[in-house]
């Protein structure tokens, strides 16, 4: 839902290397939001599959090392080292 969702987003197509795996990167970007908020806060969806909601508390804290490692996996799997500026 998330992918279909952000798949004509300006911002992640900036992000995201363009080519045939481009709806798989912006896949797996929706994948870091959806890990933090759902082992860190809450995510709500509807059962007919139209709309979620992801919510992060910042009170919550967070294991370093599985933040780390989820930006590691971002970085490297689908933004790329040349995007990080």
């Amino acid at each position: 839902m998330l992918t279909g969702c952000f798949i004509n987003n300006h911002s992640v197509n900036y992000l995201i290397p363009q080519g045939a795996s481009r709806r798989k990167r912006i896949r797996n970007l929706m994948d870091y939001p959806f890990e933090i908020c759902f082992q860190y806060g809450a995510v709500y969806k509807i059962e007919e599959k139209t709309a979620c909601a992801l919510v992060s508390f910042p009170e919550v804290k967070k294991s370093l090392s599985k933040v780390l490692g989820l930006e590691l996996r971002l970085i490297t799997s689908n933004i790329g080292l040349r995007n990080i500026p």
